[in-house]
Order: C-alpha cells, then sequence, then structure tokens
C-alpha cells in the first residue's frame, strides 16, 4: 500500500508540472496523467481506507457505543489496539492480532478501534502512535503494552494478565473482605 501512495503523489505531482509547463506536456499526456492520478486517489481513498478487521474478524470491534460495555464493564482482561486504517505498521499487526484473538478466544477479549474514526475516545486514553494495544482489567486502569509485538509475546502477556487479575481478586477476597 505504501507504493501506492508513492505512486499516486509521483502522478500528482505529474499532472501539477503539467499544468505549469504546458509546453512540455501535450493536452493528451495531461489528459492520461489526469485519469491516472484519479484512479489511483480514488483507490487508495475508497478501497484501502476501509477498516483493518471485517465482519468475519476474531476481533472485537469497539466503537463509543459499545466500549463501556464490552471493554470498562467487563469481568475479563480485555487487550485493546488502537489502529488507523492506513497506517503501515497497523497492517503488519492485523494477522498477528486476529492469530491473538483466536488463541486467546474464550479466556481474553482482544479488540480493536478504528482511532480515525473515533478521534474523542482515542484521546480520551491519550493515544498518540499507531498502533497502541492498552490492556483493561476489571477495576484497574487500563496499562500500555510495551513488549514485542508478536504471537508469541502478546499471547505471553495476556495470560500473565489474566493470573495477575485472577491473583489480585482471590488476595482481596480472603484478606480484605469483611468477615459475615
Amino acid at each position: 500500500m505504501p507504493f501506492l501512495i508513492i505512486w499516486s503523489t509521483i502522478y500528482i505531482l505529474s499532472l501539477i508540472s503539467a499544468s505549469i509547463y504546458p509546453s512540455i506536456y501535450p493536452s493528451s499526456t495531461m489528459a492520461k496523467l489526469s485519469f491516472i492520478a484519479l484512479t489511483i486517489f480514488l483507490f487508495n481513498n475508497l478501497i484501502l481506507s476501509q477498516a483493518l478487521y471485517g465482519s468475519s474478524s476474531p476481533i472485537l470491534q469497539l466503537t463509543p457505543n459499545n466500549f463501556k460495555s464490552k471493554v470498562l464493564n467487563s469481568n475479563e482482561v480485555v487487550l485493546v489496539e488502537f489502529f488507523v486504517p492506513r497506517c503501515g505498521h497497523c497492517e503488519v499487526l492485523t494477522p498477528i492480532w486476529e492469530k491473538a484473538a483466536t488463541v486467546l478466544k474464550g479466556v481474553v477479549t482482544v479488540a480493536a478501534l478504528d482511532a480515525d474514526a473515533h478521534k474523542s475516545l482515542a484521546r480520551e486514553y491519550g493515544i498518540r502512535e499507531f498502533p497502541t494495544i492498552k490492556v483493561f482489567a476489571p477495576g484497574k486502569p487500563p496499562v500500555d503494552y510495551q513488549g514485542a509485538k508478536d504471537i508469541k509475546t502478546i499471547t505471553e502477556f495476556a495470560l500473565q494478565q489474566v493470573y495477575y487479575n485472577a491473583f489480585y481478586s482471590y488476595y482481596d477476597i480472603m484478606f480484605f473482605s469483611p468477615i459475615l
């Protein structure tokens, strides 16, 4: 995809130079350049700007409407990827994130939020780089994931969060709950 962006930029610059120096470029060449630039521009912005995760993906797709119920009010650990559709690093993470969702199914919820479409929610959590992964555990503030973005490291980290969440929940019940 970055190749197409670079290619369309070259064509648009050629189109601009053709309009600045009309004596160098005949009108038929300018018409061809216009058509090619427009086609590539539309392809980039209409086809490639679609969300990274389709409806058949194992990833829970988040919106401002379901974020509270699926993440903040969840009884289990939730990993959330904040992404933007045309981010190269986000595209590289997509198959890894889907594999993590498959491996962790039933243990950890693996979700994604399109930060381009839902800017206010991304801003609320201080998202500035893409992709950003945050871990939401019940009753705890979200934590940034800082590890490698590979399947092994992500799944091990997620399982570790489940263990810590279960251990500390048990610890709180055993030592800090009132005796009936």
